[in-house]
């Protein structure tokens, strides 16, 4: 098998299967294919076509403060540019189209700016700037904050000062105002000096960004499901919110697994659990309950007679509750209609079999106990009791 390819001025071998093409603009580029044998000789012609895209051309020059430190720069690159990278001292980057920079030490600095082009095309720019050194002056405050808190903002070195945007600053021309952004913003300050340049004073634009982070926009909770378990069991704790929130629960380990929206306890014992939900400055604690009841507890120990007879003759005439590991309890006994007829918190005390003053029906009557047993283990027991005359 053969191939020859054409035009050939812009491959490298126009014999090869795989040439390699370096063509300045679209070019379509032809093959002939030819397979011989057995004293046959079979061709076939395809083309390809490879388009050019132009390179941006990357450039930019700059306007320096004549009092030293500061420079803006700007873009002056060609050919459909849609993005800047821009490497304005070691550590400081930025993305804009025409930054600036503040250099508080001056000196020699490189500067770099790729820029790439609606076809993703990149092409790189280097140029030194010397920067004279500035007075002494600084610009600084709080970095980030949660929506509706305040930042402190600081400028120094200054006889005057005028800090934007206005709108959300208590006052602008203060060298200390306080920040109530909304949003993330850039402050910058004008930092006029007693110092001068050609009779003028001189001035200086500095810069301190607030970054303002929210938590959620709905409200922040907590539940456990269900909220009541039996001893050994799960519980499942869902914080609820917007997305993004970094939740942690404490006790810390007391769930699997300890970060997350919806985690899995298994308490021993009641507890109480705390979801810790950070996003940025933001941080907010909600908390969540888990009751935890140990049948075992009133089982094993509980005794409650399933008859009784209040007529006076001195034998089974009340109805308690016994239980010597019971040391704080709810007791309350409910008629057929379901009408509260009896409740007690003391063990003291036991229903006689009246209901508002007088005599109750004899009958079933339903009874319900809530009950915390030594060591905390809670215990919810149901039953029912005949009243007998």
């Amino acid at each position: 098998t053969s191939y020859t390819w054409a035009p050939a001025a812009t491959l490298n071998n126009t014999n090869t299967s795989s040439p390699l093409a370096n063509p300045s603009v679209n070019t379509v580029y032809t093959v002939t294919i030819v397979n011989s044998g057995f004293g046959l000789s079979c061709s076939d012609t395809r083309t390809v076509q490879v388009l050019v895209r132009p390179s941006p051309t990357t450039s930019f020059n700059y306007t320096a403060n004549p009092c030293g430190g500061g420079i803006y720069f700007f873009d002056q690159s060609q050919n459909n540019i849609v993005s800047w990278s821009w490497t304005l001292a070691p550590g400081v980057t930025s993305t804009v189209q025409n930054p600036y920079n503040f250099y508080s030490q001056g000196g020699t600095y490189t500067v770099s700016l790729v820029s790439t082009n609606n076809f993703s095309c990149q092409s790189k720019s280097d140029v030194l700037v010397q920067v004279n050194p500035p007075p002494p002056v600084s610009a600084s405050g709080a970095t980030a904050i949660c929506i509706g808190n305040k930042a402190q903002l600081y400028a120094f070195g200054g006889i005057s000062y005028s800090w934007s945007p206005a709108s959300s600053l208590d006052f602008p021309a203060s060298s200390n105002p306080i920040a109530s952004p909304s949003v993330s913003t850039l402050y910058s300050v004008v930092i006029t000096t007693s110092g001068t340049v050609n009779g003028d004073n001189c001035e200086f634009v500095l810069t301190q960004s607030v970054a303002v982070s929210v938590l959620s926009s709905i409200p922040v909770s907590a539940v456990a499901n269900p909220g009541l378990i039996k001893k050994g069991d799960n519980s499942t704790l869902i914080y609820t919110g917007s997305p993004g929130a970094l939740v942690q629960w404490y006790p810390l380990n007391s769930t699997t697994p300890t970060f997350g929206y919806t985690v899995t306890a298994k308490p021993d014992g009641p507890r109480t659990y705390t979801a810790v939900a950070t996003n940025g400055a933001c941080r907010q604690d909600v908390t969540v309950f888990v009751d935890v009841f140990n049948p075992e507890c009133l089982e094993k120990d509980l005794f409650i007679p399933n008859t009784f007879t209040p007529n006076n003759d001195g034998n089974n005439d009340k109805l308690f509750v016994r239980g010597l590991k019971v040391e704080e309890f709810y007791f309350a006994i409910y008629n057929r209609w379901g009408e509260k007829v009896f409740e007690t918190t003391d063990r003291a005390v036991g229903w006689d079999g009246t209901y508002n003053g007088k005599p109750a029906d004899v009958g079933v009557f339903g009874w319900y106990l809530e009950a915390k047993c030594q060591g905390g283990e809670s215990a919810f027991l149901k039953g029912n009791v005949t009243l007998i005359r």
